[in-house]
């Protein structure tokens, strides 16, 4: 998993007139806990919108079950426009695959628009031996499942984008999942977990803090602010 793809969802609704809507506060879900990559990103988009709209655009945070709960919800509200739905991979890419009985389905959403790419990055604890991916790849062939990673929940694409890195580069860390981004990054400040698959939104402001190390980018090609040995094509 390279990257995460953000956009904002609407509930499938019925024309509205123009002149009508919107006159009264809009509640966008984020269905994540605050802190994470949608979060951060929904809520100065959120400002935007209401200062264009004329209207408040109220954010709302209702995590679980890797953004189940929160679309859920915005797929059963009234469909007239009044409830947004904040969409990652997860929610609607990779959940349909990970719960069986997942009570929405894309067609109940309209897409209003999209946020974003977001690349991601291993980081690790500032502790943590490697330096470098090759160093880290080492360690785990050295220690299996000795070293762990944490993810914002089982399924999500943090734990997604590690199991592939692991299977492609033949290694064994131990998954350690959280009910959110926010509580499992702090884990890996801490050092209570090594490692952790992010997009750099969240990890980078930690890293130029000192209080994480980030070792590779997931991605084809490096960006213009980071080396070129940071760059990890697996």
């Amino acid at each position: 998993m390279k990257r995460i793809l953000i956009a904002l969802f609407v509930t499938l609704m019925a024309p509205l007139a123009a002149a009508q809507f919107p006159d009264r506060p809009i509640t966008m879900i984020v269905p994540f806990p605050p802190g994470g990559v949608a979060d951060t990103v929904a809520r100065p988009i959120a400002e935007a919108m209401s200062r264009d709209l004329k209207q408040p655009v109220v954010i709302e945070n209702r995590g679980g079950a890797n953004g189940a709960i929160g679309s859920t919800a915005v797929a059963q509200a009234s469909k007239d426009g009044y409830t947004l739905v904040w969409v990652t991979a997860d929610t609607h890419a990779m959940n349909p695959h990970v719960y069986p009985k997942l009570a929405y389905q894309l067609r109940d959403f309209a897409p209003v628009g999209i946020a974003g790419y977001f690349p991601y990055a291993l980081f690790v604890s500032p502790g943590f031996a490697a330096s470098n991916v090759p160093e880290f790849v080492s360690l785990a062939k050295q220690q299996p499942g000795k070293i762990t990673f944490g993810s914002w929940g089982v399924g999500g694409s943090a734990h997604v984008a590690m199991e592939m890195f692991k299977q492609q580069a033949g290694f064994d860390v131990l998954h350690v999942p959280f009910q959110g981004a926010a509580p499992a990054i702090q884990a890996v400040i801490g050092g209570h977990v090594n490692s952790m698959i992010v997009p750099l939104s969240v990890g980078v402001p930690h890293a130029n803090g000192g209080r994480l190390k980030m070792l590779g980018l997931a991605a084809p090609r490096r960006l213009a602010a980071f080396s070129t040995s940071m760059v990890c094509k697996q």
